[in-house]
């Protein structure tokens, strides 16, 4: 095999490769029951991704349950994380920046799949 040859054959697998990962995607349903809005963001415990991204949160502001679709790698480990905004000690789930201990809070990401509601009890 030429030089050529094996540099296309590399190039072949490694551009394979990257369309093997399926994209899926993961719906949280959350709903606050706090009087104050909320922040809220999803972080990958697999990769460095935040949703909607590092430097923004959604904001709840009412008492409905909010549904967040966010496209991610199948297998991906999603947890949330809540604050009330303006005051992130009082958190749920990962808190905000994702940096917090939490039980019930993540999902696995795989075949466009929706988790049960997230109940953000006043504290």
């Amino acid at each position: 095999m030429t030089a050529i040859a094996v540099a296309i054959t590399l190039c072949v697998g490694v551009l394979g490769s990257f369309g093997s990962a399926k994209a899926d995607s993961l719906t949280f349903q959350i709903r606050s029951f706090h009087k104050n809005a909320v922040d809220v963001a999803f972080y990958s415990q697999n990769r460095k991704h935040v949703w909607p991204a590092s430097d923004r949160v959604y904001v709840i502001r009412d008492f409905n349950v909010a549904q967040y679709k966010l496209s991610c790698v199948r297998g991906e480990t999603i947890c949330y994380g809540a604050a009330v905004k303006g005051n992130y000690s009082l958190y749920w789930g990962v808190g905000i920046n994702g940096k917090k201990a939490c039980k019930g809070c993540c999902q696995t990401c795989g075949g466009d799949t929706v988790t049960v509601v997230h109940n953000l009890n006043e504290r």
